[in-house]
C-alpha cells in the first residue's frame, strides 16, 4: 500500500485515496468532499484493478475551483508533474498548448511565504521546468500559485493577468495519471487556465504597494475558546437545523480566521454532541484547512464530548 492507492474499508462504508501514514498503523484516507479520515492499516483494502474503472466512476466532480483533469491534449495551460529519479519523486512543469506565448511566474505558499517557483515566458507547445516534490509528503504539499497573461501578438487593450492559487488534493492529483501527458511521457497533468478565478493584475500590485501609514487600528482581543451553540450566540429562535448550522459555521470561520491572524497556536470550538452534524462540519473544514496542522477532542473533563480543539501552524 502507497501514497495515492485507492482503498476501501473491510467493515466500514469508507472508500478514498491514501494520502499520508500515520503512527500506530493508521492509514490517513481522504473521502469525497476532501474530508481525510485515519483508518487503521489492517482495516483497509486496495481496489482492485477490475474495481477501479467503477470506482473512478464514483469519485465526487471536480469543482471549477481546482485544477481540470485532462482526457485529451486541449488547447491552454497544463501543469504537468514527471517522474524523476524514481518513483518518489516528481518535478513540475508548465507546458503551454496554445498559439500564443504565455508570460508566467508561479510561487509555492506555505501560509507564511511565497516561495519562487517558476517563472518565464513559454512559447507555443513548449514548456517551463519547476520545482520537485516528494510523492511521500505529498499531504504537506504547499499551495501552488501562478499568474499568468497570454500575450497576443496584436490586442485591442492590454492583456489580463489571471491568478490561479489551489491546494492539490489526492484524489485530484492521483487521478490525474497518465500514460501520456502533453510531454509524450506518462505523469500527472492538470489544466489550470479554466474557470472563473481571475483577477486585474494591476489591482493586485496597486493592493500589495499599499502603505497602512494612514491606517488606524483597534487592539482586538481574540478568543481561543469559541461556545458555537445557538444560545450563546444569540441565534434567533424558529430557525430550522440547517439554519441554525449555517450561522454556527459563519461564526467558526470566522473566529479561525482571526485565531490564525492573531498567531494563536489553538483554539477550541464547544459544537455539542447533538446529532454530530455541526461537529462533522468543524471538523471537515479543520481537516482542510492549509494553516491547521491537526484537531482533536478538547479535555473531555472541562468541555465534556462535545468540543474540539484545533492545532495552528
Amino acid at each position: 500500500m502507497k501514497i495515492g492507492d485507492k482503498v476501501r474499508a473491510l467493515h466500514e462504508d469508507i472508500e478514498g485515496v491514501v494520502t499520508k501514514f500515520l503512527p500506530n498503523d493508521l492509514v490517513e484516507v481522504e473521502i469525497e468532499d476532501g474530508f481525510e479520515i485515519p483508518v487503521h492499516k489492517g482495516e483497509l483494502v486496495i481496489v482492485s484493478a477490475s474495481e477501479a474503472e467503477y470506482f473512478e466512476q464514483e469519485v465526487q466532480e471536480i469543482k471549477a475551483s481546482k485544477p481540470r483533469i485532462v482526457d485529451k491534449i486541449q488547447k491552454g495551460l497544463f501543469l504537468v508533474f514527471d517522474p524523476f529519479h524514481g518513483e518518489k519523486l516528481v518535478k513540475l512543469n508548465v507546458y503551454n498548448s496554445s498559439s500564443q506565448d504565455i508570460s508566467l511566474i508561479g510561487y509555492e505558499n506555505d501560509a507564511v511565504s511565497f516561495k519562487h517557483s517558476i517563472s518565464g515566458v513559454i512559447e507555443p507547445n513548449s514548456f517551463l521546468e519547476g520545482s520537485v516534490f516528494s510523492l511521500e509528503t505529498f499531504n504537506d504539499w504547499p499551495n501552488l500559485v501562478f499568474q499568468f497573461t497570454y500575450l497576443p501578438k496584436n490586442a485591442d487593450a492590454m492583456p489580463i493577468s489571471k491568478v490561479r492559487e489551489f491546494k492539490l488534493k489526492a484524489s485530484v492529483f492521483f487521478k490525474s495519471k497518465s500514460e501520456q501527458t502533453p510531454l509524450n511521457r506518462p505523469g500527472w497533468c492538470m489544466q489550470i487556465d479554466q474557470g472563473d478565478i481571475s483577477v486585474n493584475a494591476q489591482a493586485i500590485e496597486e493592493s500589495l504597494n499599499q502603505t497602512n501609514t494612514e491606517e488606524k487600528f483597534t487592539s482586538v482581543k481574540v478568543k481561543s475558546i469559541i461556545d458555537l451553540h445557538a444560545e450563546a450566540l444569540g441565534l434567533e429562535l424558529g430557525l430550522n437545523n440547517e439554519e441554525y448550522i449555517t450561522e454556527q459555521i459563519k461564526v467558526f470561520e470566522s473566529s479561525l480566521d482571526q485565531a490564525i491572524v492573531a498567531g494563536l497556536n489553538e483554539i477550541t470550538f464547544i459544537h455539542g454532541v447533538g446529532n454530530g452534524k455541526l461537529q462533522f462540519e468543524v471538523q471537515k473544514k479543520l481537516s482542510k484547512h492549509p494553516n491547521v496542522s491537526t484537531f482533536v477532542d478538547a479535555q473531555k473533563d472541562k468541555f465534556g464530548f462535545g468540543a474540539t480543539k484545533a492545532i495552528l501552524k
